[in-house]
């Protein structure tokens, strides 16, 4: 009976000694190796997530990142599609004969059409009633790229401020429906409306109208 009690006591000493023997369990790592097996896919899977939303981000995102700074001042934030072919040069106006567009003479505007192209040049004219143009905008129908709005200054008025002018050079197909609007610095405010309907072969005689334009609080 003692011999059994001292081998008893003998043997748990060994066990306490000996750390690759004994019945007690050997200390395990599957707490930890399960842990960080989790943590593992879980970065794993937010990396996925990350890559297949950046790869599915609309298309959208990447076209918006053009700066509006590139385009003219348009209003309806609209555009239209680009057609074939490029604008004459400015030079090459000149000899092009006017086309109908009604009230534009008395808004010191003269507008012409050149193969799919539409212009119309408008200056500060005193003698039109009027008096000094402010600004110009556009309003509908812009095409990014050829869509153009410039600004030019013709003389100088008696105090030697510039004196301004406003080429607006656009393409002119079937389906067209352009304006813009002029302002000026005594408070007339007048749109030109350029269109082609949509259901037409050809260009009509009369290509836009100048009429009052509605109070927009977006143009100072």
């Amino acid at each position: 009976m003692i011999r059994s009690h001292l081998g008893f006591i003998f043997d748990a000493h060994v066990c306490l000694l000996a750390t690759t023997s004994c019945d007690s369990p050997k200390p395990t790592t599957s707490a930890t190796a399960t842990a960080s097996t989790a943590a593992s896919t879980a970065s794993t899977a937010a990396a996925s997530a990350a890559a297949t939303a950046s790869a599915t981000a609309p298309a959208s995102a990447t076209a918006s990142a053009a700066p509006e700074a590139d385009l003219p001042n348009h209003l309806d934030g609209a555009v239209v599609a680009a057609v074939a072919g490029i604008a004459p040069a400015p030079s090459s106006w000149k000899g092009v004969p006017e086309v109908t567009v009604t009230g534009s003479t008395r808004a010191g505007c003269t507008t012409k059409v050149s193969g799919a192209w539409f212009r119309a040049y408008c200056v500060s004219d005193e003698e039109t009633g009027f008096g000094r143009l402010k600004s110009a905008t556009i309003i509908t129908g812009l095409r990014p790229g050829q869509t153009q709005l410039v600004t030019r200054a013709i003389g100088k008025d008696a105090q030697g401020r510039d004196i301004p002018a406003y080429e607006i050079t656009t393409p002119y197909v079937k389906g067209t429906s352009f304006s813009f609007n002029l302002r000026w610095m005594q408070g007339s405010n007048l749109d030109m409306v350029v269109e082609w309907p949509a259901d037409k072969a050809t260009a009509p005689e009369r290509v836009g109208i100048v009429k009052q334009a509605p109070q927009r609080d977006a143009i100072p």
